[in-house]
């Protein structure tokens, strides 16, 4: 198939899926740029309603992975400024796609292996949101908790920052984080929280027991309801005249610490 005008339907609504996050849940579909998200999404499964390339990348670099891909899947060839024109970034690699993902569900909770968790409470910047599922996804954590409020994992900054692990890690969104702490605890699970004046260094915390770490959100830290249940809260030294570190360093900081204290 070709597609040549800007106003094709599929061009439309690969644009809508781009921006809009409500749409995104109402279709129960994403859109996907880049070759690393577009291929890890089919290894793990999500239904594809169309690829997006160009002719130049179908015939180069773009040849085996379009091969591999091609059973059946409708795909569609546009001129590159067109390609360029609806892309995301500003130097595409040239194919993108439109998959129906599996939306995160309020009922889903807890592993009964009682494996490591994260709480991310409320977090705005997708690209301190994508890392911090990265890095749990590439420390074996079994799941994601994210607060609502917060921005939309399944955006394009996002999705980008996660290279791929939103689709490899589970991600459950809590209405009440109370409730749902509660729910850990009674599985056995202690709760460590982030706080810049704690009086514990991350270091300091026992990781060796089932945990799951709240990272809060970038501007006003844990929800303060939230931060009562803790069974802990650490901090992050810092010395010279650096105030803070973003989210997604401080949460790979104490991930890490964590991943090292339960291999010891």
């Amino acid at each position: 198939m070709k597609i040549t005008r800007p106003h094709n339907p599929l061009i439309k609504e690969y644009c809508r899926l781009l921006k809009s996050r409500r749409y995104r849940r109402l279709s129960g579909k994403i859109a996907l740029e880049g070759p690393n998200l577009v291929e890890e999404a089919f290894k793990k499964g999500l239904e594809p309603e169309i690829i997006f390339t160009t002719l130049e990348y179908k015939e180069g670099s773009g040849y085996s992975l379009l091969k591999s891909l091609s059973g059946g899947i409708k795909q569609a060839v546009l001129p590159k400024k067109l390609f360029v024109k609806m892309a995301a970034t500003e130097s595409p690699q040239e194919i993108a796609a439109i998959f129906f993902y599996r939306q995160y569900s309020s009922d889903e909770w807890v592993t009964k292996k009682q494996d490591p968790v994260l709480i991310l409470d409320r977090l705005q910047d997708p690209g301190n949101l994508g890392t911090l599922i990265r890095t749990a996804a590439a420390a074996g954590m079994s799941r994601v908790y994210l607060v609502a409020g917060g921005t939309d994992p399944y955006g394009p900054k996002a999705l980008r920052a996660s290279a791929g692990a939103v689709f490899q890690i589970p991600l459950t969104e809590i209405e009440d984080p109370v409730l749902w702490i509660s729910k850990l605890k009674d599985q056995g699970m202690q709760i460590v929280g982030t706080n810049a004046g704690a009086p514990l260094i991350y270091w300091e915390a026992d990781y060796s027991q089932p945990t799951a770490i709240v990272i809060g959100n970038e501007a006003a830290g844990i929800l303060p309801e939230l931060l009562s249940t803790v069974n802990c809260s650490v901090a992050i030294p810092l010395n010279g005249n650096v105030e803070s570190l973003n989210a997604a360093s401080a949460g790979a900081v104490i991930i890490y610490e964590m991943m090292r204290q339960r291999q010891a």
